[in-house]
């Protein structure tokens, strides 16, 4: 019967080179001569596991093997708590890695590096012009949801590029600036999109004081607001249609008659009269399609869901006058949003990117140095390279 083949021990010249080779490399780990013949003897066993190979033999292999990771992590405390010492501070406890503050309280802005210390530094927000977002319909999906329900209408239907020709008009007319927030803190594709490829940050503002610092009137006309955006096609159209109704009634009321111009059967007198009823009408449709101006950069592709998206904005109904921001490719209209003196528990939570280097007590540091208050820092839980 063949005997089992036994696997030979190194001969004691190799083994003597190859120990020699790796006694730089386990002291620069820190690990002792003595850890590092046990070690070597655990790298022996393994090399003659088999029959040859008795469970004491096996014993020492896992505990030479359990000394290294424990030397290696007393290392890693050691240099711990040397960089606490030179901090010269004590950092708070920071909570597991997976811990997310409630999403309906905090909303979260993922921007670069250099984009987070211009706001952390500047108290400020940027608000840029959303039509040139990532979303090549931004602004004009309510004009893309309202001519599907007038084509779907017999007596909005001839109309609907009239109807899509004024809303586009005015989306042009009421171009608005706004800042874009999610309530997801650590979504992977909005990492990547969004925050320099992981590499960025996400910060995190209170709610309840965005929309507080964000409300305010012009004319008696909301300027300024925190808005939600609205995925759901179902829900987009309940809200749009009483507004294409009353839209609807005014192209009855002869809106878009041409009749009432060139009736070559009515007198001066009735051409008229019919001309001031369609003013009367037209105006009618005119007012009712800014009702919907609210809705245009509120409104999204449903593609876009999973961003979950916050908008602070900017209606450019009070103010013509803007700031300018230089882009590679473009100019890009811009208003300053300043929170000074009310910055302190503005923002609440920041995330570190999956691919940012940065350690947390650095961003604390940060964060504590610009007088930011309560303020959690935290990697991204993403296994993102």
């Amino acid at each position: 019967m063949p005997q089992p083949k036994r696997t030979s021990a190194p001969s004691p010249a190799r083994s003597s080179t190859r120990w020699n080779a790796s006694i730089p490399i386990l002291l620069r780990l820190g690990i002792s001569s003595t850890s590092s013949t046990s070690a070597w003897n655990a790298r022996r066993g393994r090399a003659t596991l088999g029959p040859t190979m008795n469970s004491n033999s096996r014993w020492n292999a896992c505990a030479s093997f359990t000394g290294i990771v424990q030397t290696m992590a007393r290392r890693d405390r050691v240099k711990e708590w040397i960089r606490h010492r030179m901090s010269g501070a004590i950092t708070p406890v920071q909570p597991p890695q997976n811990y997310v503050l409630p999403s309906h309280d905090t909303l979260y802005h993922y921007c670069t590096n250099d984009t987070f210390l211009k706001i952390i530094e500047g108290k400020c927000l940027q608000l840029s012009d959303l039509r040139l977002s990532n979303d090549t319909m931004e602004g004009s999906w309510v004009q893309h949801v309202v001519a599907e329900m007038c084509a779907s209408d017999p007596v909005l239907a001839p109309h609907t590029d009239r109807i899509s020709a004024m809303i586009e008009d005015a989306v042009k007319t009421f171009a608005n600036v706004g800042f874009c927030l999610s309530e997801d803190g650590d979504s992977l594709s909005q990492w990547r999109g969004y925050a320099d490829d992981g590499q960025g940050m996400s910060i995190g503002f209170s709610k309840e004081k965005l929309r507080d610092s964000s409300n305010f009137q012009a004319n008696g006309i909301a300027v300024n607001m925190l808005q939600r955006v609205e995925y759901d096609a179902s829900t987009q159209r309940s809200r749009i249609l009483p507004i294409l109704l009353k839209i609807k009634e005014g192209v009855e009321q002869g809106a878009f008659s041409v009749a009432a111009l060139f009736g070559l059967l009515s007198s001066a007198e009735e051409r008229e009269i019919k001309k001031q009823a369609q003013d009367v009408a037209f105006k009618k449709v005119v007012n009712h399609i800014f009702e919907l101006f609210p809705l245009f950069y509120q409104y999204k592709n449903p593609a876009f869901r999973e961003e979950l998206e916050w908008r602070l904005i900017y209606y450019r109904i009070a103010e013509k006058q803007m700031s300018f921001f230089a882009k590679r490719d473009r100019i890009v209209p811009c208003k300053k949003f300043s929170f000074e003196g009310r910055h302190e528990y503005m923002i609440t939570d920041v995330v570190i990117g999956p691919k940012n280097i940065s350690d947390v007590s650095l961003v604390q540091e940060v964060m504590a140095s610009r007088g930011y208050s309560a303020v959690t820092v935290r990697r991204s839980s993403a296994t993102y390279r």
